[in-house]
């Protein structure tokens, strides 16, 4: 079998299998794979893509309210106004965690650090139970079941 890249002729033993291709081979020898194949980025690296990912990202949703002028506080006024409860409970417990007076509790079923809080009964907007991300959705799809 000829190699792709090198264009010698080898092996089969050369090649690393591959099912998709017809001959059940690589098209580049393992050598020259190795060649090809992208070294391994280190934390910082990472950490400096995922910075840039996170600045288009940011770019992305300013642009996208430039352009939907309104909309976000159109409908941020229409889930407030069909539900006054809920929007007064949710703002008592972000202004409450913003000065402080209220600390974020790990998850009462798996202990995860990042959670959101959850309100069982909106009359009392204090009284708040708090979940992972994964559990509360979990228990809103129960809810929504039942």
């Amino acid at each position: 079998m000829i190699c792709a890249k090198c264009k010698t002729d080898k092996l089969p033993d050369d090649f690393h299998r591959n099912r998709r291709r017809p001959s059940g081979l690589c098209c580049y020898c393992k050598e020259c794979r190795r060649e090809l194949q992208r070294p391994k980025e280190s934390k910082e690296q990472r950490y400096t893509r995922y910075l840039k990912h996170v600045e288009r990202e940011l770019e992305y949703q300013q642009n996208y309210r430039k352009t939907h002028p309104g909309l976000q506080t159109v409908q941020t006024r229409r889930y407030r106004s069909k539900h006054p409860d809920r929007a007064r409970a949710h703002t008592l417990i972000a202004v409450r965690i913003f000065r402080g007076k209220l600390k974020r509790e790990p998850c009462v079923i798996c202990g995860n650090d990042k959670t959101h809080a959850h309100h069982p009964d909106y009359s009392k907007p204090l009284e708040i139970v708090w979940f992972c991300p994964k559990h509360h959705r979990q228990l809103h799809k129960k809810e929504k079941a039942a």
